[in-house]
Formats: structure tokens, sequence, C-alpha cells
């Protein structure tokens, strides 16, 4: 997906419009019904929205660690396949230079051995980090799991330098 002139945020703000959006609404319960074509969403001040459809976004260990409960239940093969999938760290480095010092046919790099295994300098870094526009230039680097924690570790001289 190439976006020009926007982010995701902008698709996502277009396809919410007219729908009630909850932000750091914590959820206790989802019940849903089937039959009656029916979801209602208790939240842990006890506040209850109810309507056709609910999108569940929250992190996969909110999930198996039963943060929230459904009525009925998740089916036991994915709950047991939720307990299964463990989430870890990451982390990005966003760099600003003052020019491209890439090729103009450079889009990305993987090199699973180095201090920071992938980096991205199209245009859409510049656009998607929400650090400048498609006229600057920006590296982003993103670093998982031990290393992420490595990396957190650190000072921030440290980290520019390495990357």
């Amino acid at each position: 997906l190439v976006l020009h002139n926007c982010t995701y945020s902008d698709i996502l703000k277009d396809m919410a419009e007219g729908l009630e959006i909850k932000y750091n609404w914590k959820v206790r319960e989802i019940a849903y019904s089937d039959a009656e074509s029916k979801v209602t969403v208790t939240s842990d001040a006890g506040e209850v929205l109810t309507g056709s459809r609910a999108i569940v976004c929250v992190p996969q260990n909110s999930l198996a660690d039963g943060h929230i409960s459904f009525k009925p239940e998740i089916p036991a093969p994915q709950q047991q396949a939720l307990s299964k999938i463990r989430m870890g760290n990451a982390c990005k480095i966003l760099i600003k230079l003052n020019k491209a010092i890439w090729p103009k046919d450079f889009w990305d790099c993987v090199c699973s051995d180095s201090f920071v295994p992938e980096i991205w300098v199209t245009p859409a870094a510049a656009i998607l980090s929400g650090q400048g526009s498609a006229d600057e230039h920006i590296v982003v680097g993103f670093v998982a799991g031990k290393r992420s924690d490595r990396l957190r570790k650190l000072s921030e001289e440290t980290r520019k330098r390495l990357f």
C-alpha cells in the first residue's frame, strides 16, 4: 500500500465518520447473540453500549489472559490458539536527514544480523511517521524481540551512533 499525501489516520478518520468511537474505554465484557444480531459491550465502569456489531482492537495478550469476558465464551480451539501466541517488544527509530543518501529505487532493507535489522526510507516513511512531508528524508529502523529490550537500555546517543 502506497499512500500519497495522507496517513493511515486520515483513512481511518474517513472510515469512522458517523460512528461512535470509544478510546481509553476499558471493556469488561462483550455479549453477543446471533439470534438477535445484537452485541452488548460493558465497560469496567458499568457503562453499556449496544449495537449490531463490535470491532475489538485490543492486544492479543488481553484476550489470552481473559481481561475481557465473552458471552458466549470464545470457542475452545480459538482460546487454545490465543494462549499459544505471545506478543513481544518492538521499537522504531526515526532519523531525519538533510538529504537522501540512498538511490532513488531504494525502498527498504532487511539485514537480519545487523543492530537494526530492518529499515525503510521511502517518502511514505516521512508521511506515515507523522514527522514530516514526502520532501523530507527520514530513515525508519525497526527492531523487535531481545534486540528491542537491549535497545531500550541504551542511551539516546548510543542508539544514534549504532543506528
